[in-house]
This record gives structure tokens, C-alpha cells and sequence, in this order.
């Protein structure tokens, strides 16, 4: 028998290991919510070892929307073997992640 999404929902919260800058999960009706924006996750970066071409080369490549899809991808990963562990990743759907601005989301259900 599968958990419900309330039951699921805890079981994440208290179990789920995560650090702050892996977005927020949220309650909403039947499904849970992540979302993630990316000027929360703005920090320092040292770049004492790096020269003016690598800086450049480095922020060129690499979009908004790039950097929103790697960090939902990773946390989808996480939270797929979260679930396998708790046998209920084949019980659970996942959205596909949809971005706005700079905020990506997904649903789980």
C-alpha cells in the first residue's frame, strides 16, 4: 500500500536530506511542490584562481535556464532514490519541471 501525499510529504521533511540551496518543497492540494529560484541561490564565488578568459569562459557557456534544469534534474535524482528506498518511487509521478523567469518547479503526485 502507498503512502499518501501527506504521509509522503513528512516522510520527505523528516528524512530527506537536503542542504538550503536545494530549492523548497511545499504542500499543495494532492501533490508536492518544489520549486527553486535561482537568485536564492547567489553566493559568493571565489575566483582568485581563475584568470579573466576562464572567468569568461565559464559564465558564457552556461544560460539561466541551463542552470535551472541542472539543479532540478539533481534534485529529482536525490528524490528518486529517496523514494526507491522507501519502495514507493513506482506509487509517484513527477512533472515535467516547468520554468518561469528564474524560478523552475515541479509536482510530484
Amino acid at each position: 500500500m502507498s503512502m499518501n501525499t501527506n504521509e509522503l510529504f513528512e516522510n520527505i521533511q523528516e528524512d530527506f536530506i537536503t542542504d538550503e540551496s536545494d530549492g523548497e518543497l511545499t504542500l499543495q492540494r494532492n501533490s508536492i511542490v518544489w520549486s527553486y529560484t535561482l537568485e536564492d541561490d547567489c553566493e559568493d564565488i571565489d575566483l582568485s584562481d581563475c584568470d579573466d578568459e576562464d572567468i569568461y569562459n565559464q559564465f558564457e557557456s552556461t544560460t539561466a535556464d541551463e542552470i535551472l534544469d541542472e539543479v532540478s534534474n539533481n534534485y529529482i535524482e536525490k528524490l528518486k532514490l529517496f523514494l526507491d528506498n522507501l519502495n514507493e518511487l513506482e506509487n509517484w509521478t513527477f512533472s515535467e519541471p516547468d520554468i518561469i523567469e528564474d524560478t523552475i518547479s515541479f509536482k510530484l503526485f
